[in-house]
């Protein structure tokens, strides 16, 4: 008798997909968007505008070198959560500002929690589809890894 139910791991990739989009998408990706608003509304400069981006970066940076200490003490579960509220409320602190340091500072918090949920992520997926795994044969694992990395390129 088959097990007809999908493999819980497959609602681990779903969720990690909508973690994605969340981190890298709105996050990291939609900053070219918003960059020209932001420019009219709190009059930026072109190097003002490059610290913004680079802040992002640096945040994302320093969450590289965080997120497996975090990980190894807080599990995977909580450091994403962690990382998606800090998205969630830089970016809802972001409507909020009207100068540049606020913005600045709000951007590399951005990177943070980016960098926070994706890593994160990334590590959880690997987890539930181990290559060395009895019940996961290899070309589903490889097919949850594709389909969980191909929102990165978006």
């Amino acid at each position: 008798m088959s097990d007809k139910r999908l493999h819980y791991g497959w609602w681990v990739v779903f969720a990690g997909c909508l973690t994605l989009f969340s981190c890298l998408g709105l996050a990291r990706f939609a900053f070219g968007v918003i960059l020209p608003g932001m420019r009219e509304a709190l009059s930026l400069g072109y190097d003002q505008m490059g610290y913004i981006g680079t802040g992002n970066f640096i945040g994302y940076l320093f969450s590289v070198a965080v997120t497996p200490g975090l990980l190894k003490r807080l599990g995977p579960r909580v450091t994403i959560v962690t990382g998606l509220l800090i998205i969630a409320c830089s970016l809802s602190g972001l409507a909020l500002c009207s100068s540049y340091l606020p913005v600045l500072s709000l951007y590399l918090l951005t990177g943070i929690g980016s960098g926070l949920a994706n890593i994160a992520t990334m590590v959880l997926i690997a987890h539930w589809f181990q290559r060395e795994s009895v019940v996961v044969p290899q070309d589903l694992w490889c097919l949850a890894m594709e389909s969980v990395s191909s929102f990165q390129g978006s």
